[in-house]
C-alpha cells in the first residue's frame, strides 16, 4: 500500500456502527478521531469502544482517537457494556460454536426501548458452515442462563457477519 510515512494521497475506510456502515475516503494521515468526527459521529467519542481491522486481518483490534489512518481499513463504533456480560458472552460461545472468529458486545435497546445488550458474532467464513442451527441455539440458551447466574438481565441481540458482510453492509 505504500510508505507508511507517505502521507500524500486517499485511503479508502469503512466506518459506523454494526448495520450502519459508511465507505468514505479520507486523506492519508487523518486521525481517527477527526475521520469519526467529520462524518457524523459526534464530539463525544469517549462514550464508543472503536474496534477495526486492515486489509488481510481476521480479528480486529482497538484503535484510540489518535492513530493514524495510514491504509484502507474498517472501523466499527460499539458502546460498550460494563460489568462480566462480555467476558461471559465471549466464552459461552466461543465454546458453542467452532466458526467464531470474534464476539462483541455492546449497549442497546431492544424493540420495547429496555436496556438490551447485542452480542455480534464475527464468523470465520472458512468454518461458519460448520455451525449447526441447533448449536447456535444451544449457545443462545447457555449465554441466557449464564447472564442470569450473574444477575446480568439484559435481553439479548444477537448479530451474525463475516468480516467481509460487515464491511458490504453500507451503500457507496
Amino acid at each position: 500500500m505504500g510508505d507508511p510515512a507517505d502521507n500524500s494521497g486517499d485511503v479508502k475506510f469503512n466506518i459506523g456502527v454494526l448495520g450502519n456502515i459508511k465507505k468514505v475516503t479520507v486523506k492519508r494521515g487523518t486521525k481517527v478521531g477527526q475521520a469519526l468526527q467529520q462524518f457524523g459521529f459526534g464530539k463525544d467519542l469517549k462514550q464508543y469502544e472503536i474496534r477495526g481491522w486492515l486489509p488481510g486481518d481476521n480479528k480486529s483490534k482497538e484503535f484510540k482517537t489518535d492513530a493514524l489512518i495510514q491504509q484502507d481499513m474498517t472501523l466499527l463504533l460499539l458502546r460498550p457494556i460494563v460489568g462480566r456480560a462480555p467476558m461471559i458472552a465471549e466464552q459461552v460461545i466461543k465454546e458453542k460454536l467452532p466458526g467464531v472468529s470474534e464476539v462483541w458486545t455492546e449497549r442497546t435497546v431492544d424493540s420495547e426501548g429496555a436496556d438490551a445488550m447485542r452480542v455480534v458474532i464475527n464468523l470465520d467464513p472458512r468454518k461458519a458452515g460448520a455451525i449447526t442451527g441447533d448449536a447456535a441455539l444451544d449457545a443462545l440458551v447457555q449465554l441466557q442462563n449464564r447472564l442470569h447466574e450473574e444477575a446480568e438481565n439484559l435481553p439479548i441481540i444477537v448479530d451474525y457477519a463475516t468480516k467481509q458482510e460487515i464491511e458490504e453492509s453500507g451503500g457507496s
